[in-house]
């Protein structure tokens, strides 16, 4: 039958002196975690600063195809109710679509533009906070772990 070892077990073969050393190197990679985890919480935070101005952006585009819908479904009822003097209305009304259309033609084009680079400019941004965070825990982790090597 197989012995059961407890931690206490282990952990009373071990000498003062020696669980001071792990407590310091355990320490240390907690303290490492720690300030590169906030290292790479403020990295993708500022990541999320262009999704945000996409989503201003998006608002302010997002008003001006409501009034372009909301000039669509107008005609759409001129065309049905067929009221006296209707073609009139119905001229004025397609007239202020296609003036609309003209008029937030660049702006969609340049929301287009915009959703690209923010989309790409903030993955970018993350993966260089990733990389740098990978870059500063092998080093520092190394050079914790030669320091400890040589103590």
């Amino acid at each position: 039958m197989s012995k059961m070892v407890s931690v206490s077990m282990i952990v009373s073969r071990f000498r003062p002196h020696h669980l001071a050393a792990v407590s310091d190197r355990l320490g240390f990679v907690h303290y490492v975690s720690g300030s590169l985890a906030a290292t790479l919480s403020n990295k993708l935070d500022e990541a999320r600063i262009p999704l945000k101005e996409l989503r201003d952006n998006e608002v302010a585009v997002s008003q001006r195809r409501n009034i372009r819908t909301g000039l669509e479904q107008q005609i759409s009822r001129v065309e049905n109710s067929r009221e006296r003097g209707y073609e009139k209305r119905l001229a004025e009304l397609k007239a202020q679509l296609a003036k609309a259309e003209n008029d937030d033609e660049p702006l969609e084009k340049q929301h287009d533009i915009v959703l690209r680079k923010t989309l790409r400019e903030s993955e970018q941004q993350k993966f260089n906070a990733l990389r740098e965070v990978i870059k500063l825990l092998s080093t520092r982790l190394i050079t914790g772990l030669i320091a400890s090597l040589t103590s």
